[in-house]
């Protein structure tokens, strides 16, 4: 009898152990490992144990280690992120460069194909002896060359831009002389469309700015006026100083531009509704050669009625005419 009592004491002692090891430890321990099982799905949950010391321990050891984890996965998808957008941007890159290379080519064939087809007419013998003939093809052959010339200067520009290489060399000089300059160097494409170009910058007018480039702003503005302005229309440069800057502007009565297209003019590739672009560099180049001086570029217009842009440029005193180049 006393064995029975001795053996039912032994297994009662037995089970309750086996509760107290159960609560005490196993069933943390399950705890622990069923928040460790969410490590996938939710790494930032802070696993809770109430236990012993020793459980407390092992599962701050845990959080940690799910703290590194975490850290670890927020870069990864950083990683992922920053290579996504790498990718997209060499993507873009690469169209865009494949586009600059249709339009140029596209520019390109219509002008040469000029040029090539004149040289032969010249080169004809029922052509030697007609001057008015000939002068007409060596017209028509200028106008192919200038618009070579823009094209090729706006796509060095276009490089220099891209290297960040757009130094310039400020110099003072009288904004009416570089605009004959350019409408005189315009003149076949004047001639051609049948515009009227009046110049109407003051004489005695005097910029402080690198004389090239703004010869490249005025030969893609008004290359641009022209191209948009109809026979028998009306081309107007002008300028006037004010407080240390001068404005100027090139206006036109040709066909306008539609307001939602005003934002995209200064951006480069960018489509244009119911215009077709050359290259899409003028403009944008334009504004880069302004921003590089500090300056300003300006667009207004109204569909029909035609189109002004104006930029400005630092004014110089009359007496700078005569001093030297500085550099930026």
């Amino acid at each position: 009898m006393v064995g029975l009592q001795i053996a039912a004491l032994t297994a009662f002692l037995a089970i309750a152990c086996i509760l107290y090891m159960t609560l005490r430890f196993v069933r943390p321990l399950r705890a622990m490992m069923d928040a460790m099982r969410e490590v996938p799905g939710d790494v930032a949950r802070e696993i809770r144990v109430a236990g012993p010391s020793e459980l407390a321990e092992l599962a701050a050891a845990a959080n940690r280690m799910r703290q590194d984890l975490a850290g670890l996965l927020d870069e990864r998808d950083a990683q992922r992120d920053r290579l996504a957008t790498a990718l997209s941007r060499q993507h873009e890159t690469e169209r865009l460069k494949d586009e600059l290379a249709a339009r140029v080519a596209h520019d390109l064939r219509a002008p040469l194909a000029a040029i090539i087809g004149y040289a032969r007419l010249l080169d004809d013998p029922r052509t030697r002896d007609r001057a008015e003939e000939r002068h007409r093809c060596l017209d028509a052959v200028a106008r192919s060359a200038r618009v070579l010339q823009l094209l090729a200067g706006n796509l060095l520009h276009n490089v220099r831009l891209e290297g960040e290489r757009l130094e310039t060399r400020r110099e003072a000089f009288p904004p009416r002389d570089l605009a004959d300059e350019v409408v005189q160097m315009l003149d076949p494409l004047i001639q051609e469309g049948g515009a009227q170009t009046v110049n109407r910058i003051p004489a005695d007018l005097r910029v402080r700015a690198d004389r090239e480039m703004v010869r490249s702003v005025l030969m893609n503005l008004v290359s641009n006026a022209l191209r948009h302005t109809a026979a028998g229309g009306r081309l107007v440069l002008d300028a006037r100083g004010d407080g240390g800057k001068a404005t100027v502007a090139v206006r036109d009565n040709g066909c306008g531009i539609a307001a939602g297209n005003l934002e995209k003019l200064f951006r480069k590739f960018e489509p244009l509704e119911g215009i077709r672009r050359g290259t899409g560099l003028g403009l944008f180049i334009v504004r880069s050669i302004l921003a590089a001086h500090g300056e300003t570029v300006d667009v207004t217009s109204r569909p029909g009625e035609g189109t002004c842009v104006t930029f400005t440029l630092a004014q110089a005193p009359a007496e700078a005419a005569l001093k030297g180049v500085s550099p930026a």
